[in-house]
C-alpha cells in the first residue's frame, strides 16, 4: 500500500486534514505535516521530508490555500516544485479552482 504525505500550511489545516483522514479511515496510510506557510516548502527540512517519502515509494500531496489568486498560487508552487526537484501533487483550497482558503469551506 502506498503511503501518502500531505503537507499543509498551518495548524488549522493540519487539524482539519487529520479529522478528514480519520473520517475516511486512512490513519496509518496518510501522514499530515504542517510547514507554517507555503514558502517554507523550500526549506531543506521539508524538502528532505518530501524526498524521503518519495524514496520510500510514497506519494506527496501539497494542500495549501489559493488565497487571492488560484492560478498565480499554482504557478508559484510549480516554480518551487521545479526548484526543489521533488515530486508532489497539488490541491488549493477551497476547491482547486477559485481563490480562497480553508476557512472558506
Amino acid at each position: 500500500m502506498t503511503n501518502y504525505l500531505v503537507l499543509v500550511e498551518g495548524v488549522a489545516d493540519e487539524v482539519f486534514m487529520n479529522a478528514y483522514i480519520k473520517k475516511l479511515g486512512l490513519e496509518g496510510v496518510v501522514s499530515i505535516k504542517s510547514c507554517d506557510g507555503y514558502t517554507n516548502i523550500k526549506k531543506q527540512a521539508f524538502i528532505n521530508i518530501l524526498q524521503k517519502n518519495t524514496d520510500n515509494g510514497g506519494r506527496n500531496l501539497i494542500v495549501f490555500d489559493a488565497d487571492d489568486d488560484c492560478q498565480s498560487r499554482r504557478q508559484e508552487l510549480m516554480v518551487i516544485k521545479n526548484e526543489i526537484n521533488v515530486d508532489f501533487d497539488l490541491f488549493l483550497f477551497p476547491n482547486d479552482a477559485d481563490h480562497g482558503a480553508l476557512e472558506n469551506l
